[in-house]
């Protein structure tokens, strides 16, 4: 293992430890992110830990020069609209049938696509920026 996916690596769980830790932390003093929002932030930093680590990483081994760079990088569109339409209706085609079975009353409205696409591509697709990118270079 390279010097490069140690430092990826021990950043990537340093992040996570502390900052779901403090949730854990908060949770058995009674705090709960039901009632304080606030908690979110720890939470979902410690979601992108990859993607954060990943930047630290490549800055630490000087590999990139500021994060315009690691942005250009990471996300290189090397292939055409079709592909990214693609990503955009197999996300409504995952999204759609939930909401159809579940019902409108118990389930999230319709609408909620328009929110719920970007959220699943940003917030589950970020964490590639590290594991893929640095740990699957190839």
């Amino acid at each position: 293992m390279n010097k490069l996916n140690k430092d990826f690596l021990c950043c990537t769980f340093l992040i996570m430890l502390i900052c779901w830790g403090i949730c854990v932390i908060c949770s058995l003093s009674g705090i709960f992110l039901d009632d304080h929002y606030i908690l979110f932030v720890p939470y979902l930093l410690g979601g992108w830990s990859p993607t954060i680590a990943s930047f630290l990483a490549l800055k630490k081994n000087d590999r990139i020069k500021n994060v315009k760079e690691w942005l250009k990088n990471i996300f290189d569109f090397k292939h055409n609209a079709f592909s990214y339409m693609m990503v955009v209706l197999l996300g409504m085609v995952f999204i759609v049938p939930q909401i159809l079975i579940s019902g409108y009353e118990s389930g999230a409205p319709l609408l909620a696509i328009v929110v719920m696409i970007p959220m699943m591509l940003l917030g589950g697709g970020l964490e590639e920026a590290g594991w893929r990118y640095i740990l699957s270079r190839n």
